[in-house]
């Protein structure tokens, strides 16, 4: 029996969680081979530049420093293990460390972005000679296997189809092993790191408990009955503290950030005895949602909301300010909108407090402009910045604002992270799975000669608009006339008559929101309503008052309830439902219209993968215009065309990669990508 096994970093405590299988390992007399990489950080590799120090030594200095990062006496146990398999020549380790262009080892942090060794590969082979392999990105931590709903693909080696899946799976860890890989050397363990090994081994395997470990209960904020962090949260606490209390939290929506900025600010309360917090949110809901938040926690305090729903909240904060100062109350939260953070009036009423302050900013993306940046003012000590989607498309001076305000993002937690990790409070994924199925959609030759017509005029003014500001506006105008083409192609409301059919006969068609452009909306709801469907739109027209007509809730939220209930079936939006509104009852999104802004990408499929009762999965149509098609222009494609098609295919490449049917995308788009990178090799 033989275990090959190619992992990116294997610690201890992945094999604490592990222990059945190695366990089985051992009983049946298995032998495992194991490549891993050394987590070499940069002042490693500045020491072996500097010639105070060689790889080997760097490379026992960092194995010598992970042995000591034990969690348990689980961990401790599965060590021994290890050393015991060592001991009795049924483990041996090789040592990967990926290597630059120029043949130095290259640092944790830049074998991380390039995806070196990241990919994880097993293959197995049993007494009576049956071969398997597996490959995929399987988190190797203990709250990775603990925790998360992590996919790989299984190949059998008799089985046709999969034969050639399993070869290639076996070159890559031959490669390795035999030290054949083109970026990669390989080193057997340091002789001092395998004594220290083996020295740890039990007389008998049989005197160690090889049982999994369990995590200990998360810490709570709150008061009364406290509320659970998650693993996340706890983890983005800490590494905001360990960034000296400045930096921005990327986690995706759902995952439970506005929680982990409470933990930020309770924490800094129990060390700083007293505090003043002022919570800035884009809109005026999102001020009403983090006052309840708060509410519903218990997070001890006295909390005042300035905007216009409070016409006294100046007297208000004042008054607290004075309580806060002289001890009467140790904790005061101001909650208000990024524009009233950024007025004068507001910034004269908190600089009048003289406690120590802390800012946190929701949506932090929504400050960077130069308007509201006036509210980034330096009294604040501590800044925190949360947003799924830090940076400002096309906009790298608002995007360096809030980067040299807060600092850099200290934590990230991924759309893909929240598919595959569960909540402990809940049993469930934090967002659900979703499926992806893009569109192609051709454009008339009208609005390719259209679009034509405005991509040339675009190429002629995109160098000139950096400079002047007419001709900046000038020229987005033209960009923006060239998206309205694409985003109102014609032949998308072909595609939607189709795709309705389809979903009304498999009786999919409830709790969907169509995505749709000005232009198109009416006869996207006049297909809608053909189709004998129940159809509300929800735009910016819609009130945000509470009225009697509408059960004493606002329109808006009149629409949103009954959507919930399956009354209306289908919601027409234009961009209304990007940032900020949840409608966790959707069930499947259909894109027409769509920018390649990634924050919108990024926030619409944000809003449909959030959780609600009997929701196991959704569904994401994309209508995608490829506004240049190859093949149709004669083999000229200008700077600016290849900058959109690279950005379309981004888009879709985003949606795709974490679907649960990603090779759709591939099947479906793999011809367009090919014949993009033929014509850019020809040109270069």
């Amino acid at each position: 029996m033989e275990y090959n096994r190619v992992s990116g970093y294997f610690t201890s405590s992945s094999l604490a969680v592990a222990a059945k299988g190695i366990a089985g390992l051992i009983k049946n007399g298995g032998h495992l081979h194991l490549v891993t990489s050394a987590m070499l950080q940069k002042r490693d590799i500045d020491a072996i530049i500097e010639g105070t120090t060689n790889l080997t030594d760097a490379l026992e200095l960092s194995l010598s420093s992970s042995l000591q990062e034990l969690e348990d006496r689980i961990s401790n146990n599965h060590l021994r293990a290890m050393g015991w398999m060592i001991r009795e020549g049924l483990l041996e380790i090789r040592i990967a460390v990926m290597m630059s262009e120029n043949g130095l080892p290259l640092e944790v942090d830049e074998v991380e972005r390039k995806g070196m060794v990241h990919q994880k590969v097993g293959l197995f082979t049993d007494s009576e000679g049956n071969q398997i392999a597996f490959d995929g990105s399987i988190n190797e931590t203990a709250s990775g296997w603990n925790l998360n709903l992590e996919q790989f693909k299984v190949f059998r080696e008799w089985v046709p189809g999969e034969r050639e899946f399993y070869a290639d799976d076996e070159e890559l860890f031959d490669s390795l092993w035999q030290n054949r890989a083109e970026r990669a050397k390989i080193f057997p363990v340091p002789e001092a790191i395998r004594m220290k090994l083996v020295k740890t081994a039990p007389v008998s395997i049989d005197e160690l408990d090889l049982k999994t470990v369990t995590k200990a209960p998360p810490t709570t904020i709150g008061g009364g009955s406290k509320v659970p962090l998650w693993d996340q949260q706890i983890r983005a606490i800490d590494e905001w503290f360990k960034h000296d209390c400045r930096g921005i939290l990327s986690m995706a929506t759902g995952t439970g950030k506005t929680i982990a900025a409470l933990g930020c600010m309770t924490r800094l309360v129990d060390r700083n005895k007293r505090l003043l917090t002022v919570v800035s949110c884009p809109q005026l809901h999102l001020v009403t949602q983090w006052k309840n938040v708060i509410k519903s926690v218990g997070v001890r305090g006295t909390n005042v909301v300035c905007d216009s729903s409070n016409p006294h909240w100046k007297r208000e904060v004042a008054d607290q300010l004075v309580n806060l100062d002289i001890g009467v109350i140790d904790s005061l939260v101001l909650i208000t909108t990024h524009t009233t953070l950024a007025s004068q009036s507001f910034r004269d009423e908190v600089s009048r407090g003289k406690t120590t302050a802390l800012l946190i900013v929701d949506e932090v993306h929504g400050a960077g402009t130069e308007i509201r940046n006036e509210g980034l003012t330096e009294g604040y000590v501590y800044r925190l910045g949360l947003s799924a989607t830090p940076e400002r498309p096309m906009d790298p001076e608002g995007t360096a604002r809030i980067l040299d305000y807060f600092g850099p993002v200290v934590f990230d937690f991924t759309i893909g992270d929240a598919i595959h990790t569960i909540n402990p409070s809940t049993g469930k994924t934090f967002l659900v799975p979703y499926e992806y199925y893009p569109i192609e959609v051709q454009m008339t030759d009208d609005e390719l000669r259209e679009y034509q017509e405005l991509s040339s005029k675009i190429a002629k003014a995109y160098y000139s608009a950096e400079s002047d500001e007419k001709k900046r506006e000038y020229f987005e105008n033209l960009c923006y006339e060239r998206a309205r083409i694409v985003n109102s192609a014609q032949n998308k409301l072909m595609e939607l008559n189709r795709l309705i059919d389809e979903l009304q006969q498999s009786s999919a068609i409830s709790h969907t929101v169509v995505y749709c452009e000005q232009p198109l909306c009416r006869q996207v709801q006049k297909i809608l309503i053909d189709k004998n469907l129940r159809v509300r739109r929800f735009t910016q027209q819609e009130g945000v008052v509470k009225e009697d007509r509408f059960d004493g809730m606002s329109e808006r939220e009149y629409i949103l309830k009954g959507f919930a209930e399956g009354n209306p079936q289908v919601l027409t939006a234009i961009r209304c439902l990007d940032e900020g509104v949840d409608v966790p009852e959707m069930r499947a999104s259909i894109i027409m219209a769509s920018s390649t802004n990634p924050r919108q990408t990024i926030q619409r499929r944000g809003r449909l993968l959030r959780n609600a009762p009997g929701k196991t999965k959704a569904t994401i149509y994309d209508m995608v215009v490829f506004p240049a098609g190859i093949d149709r222009l004669g083999g000229v494609l200008n700077e600016l065309d290849l900058k959109i098609l690279h950005r379309e295919i981004s888009r879709c490449r985003q949606f795709a990669d974490d679907a649960m049917n990603r090779n759709h995308y591939y099947r479906e788009f793999a011809e367009i990508e090919k014949q993009l990178k033929e014509y850019e090799d020809n040109e270069s």
